[in-house]
């Protein structure tokens, strides 16, 4: 099985800039393993997100022969000014690749310095042409900033012209302050982000303007497998709307989809609706969302959707076609 969602941070990072300023405005603290950053954000880094050797030991219990490795968004430097921003994304990157060292078993999403439109498509492209990253992270908002107002065009024609996917994963979720109890803005917050951006993403005409883009949606598109009837018949009723929309399927094409569902009748639902060209396996391992077992769960979705013929395109063939991987060294 392939894993198109999981996250890393390289330890080789950490102790480049332990117990002193980075000189990026970032300090790590190893006593109580807290990385902090200038305008206030204090992560604590769990052990199991930067333990390369214990992911290898995991990924093989669970049949993962391969598992793209992307940023944990809130280490991502959002909140880095300037010039500040583009290096920290350099040294993340920089220092994953490293650790990695171009083992075809765990391709690579960038760090991307979104709040600088040419610098992060420039470090998309250095990260690709130069490191062999096989694509890029892109926040749901930009410091609270709707992705069609962010200056990204940059980012989307270089994903382009590259033939790499971003992988769109929710951050700092919109009303924090009424989620702040029961784990809210990790149940709610993240598929309601993904949601909001693809949808606003739609209406902008971004899978219009950059056709060959691929963009892939965290957490099987939030709601959007379910409301994409909504959004046809919003922006047929409703003036001010941007595109018009004949039927649901012309939004949900635009998109690939993981399957980090966490209910294999809701997955079930989803791969029917979306199509299981356009799904692929994901687990959100190292966090505690992650799915205990991936293959078991998408194989019942698969019998529950009546597409058990799909297993192998959902867990291997979706994420070849979009990453272009090349053979594993785990069969």
């Amino acid at each position: 099985m392939i894993d198109v969602h999981s996250h890393y941070f390289p330890s080789s990072m950490l102790k480049e800039i332990a117990g002193h300023e980075s000189g990026l405005g970032v300090s790590y603290t190893p006593d109580e393993g807290i990385l902090t950053f200038p305008g206030g954000p204090r992560r604590p880094i769990p052990a199991s997100l930067t333990d390369l050797a214990g992911r290898r030991e995991l990924n093989r219990s669970l049949g993962i022969s391969r598992q793209v490795l992307s940023p944990w968004l809130d280490v991502a430097g959002d909140d880095l000014k300037g010039s500040q921003a583009i290096a920290w994304a350099r040294l993340y990157n920089d220092s994953l690749a490293q650790e990695v060292d171009g083992d075809p078993n765990f391709p690579l999403f960038a760090t991307i310095p979104v709040g600088h439109s040419n610098g992060s498509a420039e470090e998309l492209r250095r990260a690709v042409a130069d490191l062999g990253f096989a694509g890029g992270t892109l926040p749901t908002h930009v410091t609270g900033t709707n992705l069609d107002e962010a200056g990204l065009d940059p980012l989307f024609e270089a994903a382009q012209d590259l033939g790499v996917p971003l992988f769109l994963h929710p951050y700092r979720v919109m009303a924090e302050d009424r989620m702040s109890k029961d784990f809210l803005t990790n149940i709610c917050g993240n598929p309601f982000e993904v949601t909001l951006a693809a949808v606003t993403l739609f209406f902008a005409g971004v899978p219009e303007r950059y056709p060959r883009l691929d963009i892939l949606l965290a957490h099987c598109g939030g709601t959007l497998p379910l409301i994409a009837g909504r959004v046809a018949r919003g922006s047929q009723k409703a003036s001010g709307v941007r595109k018009k929309l004949e039927a649901p399927d012309d939004i949900l094409g635009c998109y690939y989809y993981d399957t980090l569902m966490h209910d294999p009748d809701a997955l079930a639902f989803s791969i029917r609706r979306i199509g299981a060209d356009r799904c692929a396996a994901g687990s959100d391992i190292p966090f505690p969302m992650s799915v205990d077992d991936p293959a078991a769960h998408i194989r019942e979705a698969l019998e529950t959707a009546g597409l058990s013929e799909s297993f192998e395109r959902v867990t291997r063939g979706t994420a070849t076609e979009i990453l272009k991987l090349g053979p594993s060294l785990e069969q």
